[in-house]
């Protein structure tokens, strides 16, 4: 199955859910500290977190696919230390 940018998203939006942050990137013009989200430039994706107005990059830089992987290994890795379920 081909990642999207969409597959990307939700994976994300998932991860903040279940660590209590923020899951848009910005509120009325404003960063949203902690928020975790990607950052696309190329061909290189790498995953973001917000650090007030600037940007902390948590992952190397790779592909689409390397990026979804390392969030759904992120969310696995929280579910496990948080003792939940690990089937989607």
């Amino acid at each position: 199955m081909r990642t999207t940018k969409a597959h990307l998203t939700g994976s994300l939006q998932v991860l903040n859910k279940i660590l209590g942050r923020p899951v848009d990137e910005y509120v009325e013009g404003k960063p949203q500290t902690g928020c975790i989200s990607y950052e696309h430039w190329g061909n290189s994706v790498f995953i973001t977190e917000m650090e007030g107005s600037a940007i902390r990059r948590l992952s190397d830089s790779g592909t689409l696919k390397e990026a979804h992987q390392w969030v759904c290994a992120a969310i696995k890795g929280v579910q496990l230390t948080q003792g939940k379920n690990l089937d989607f």
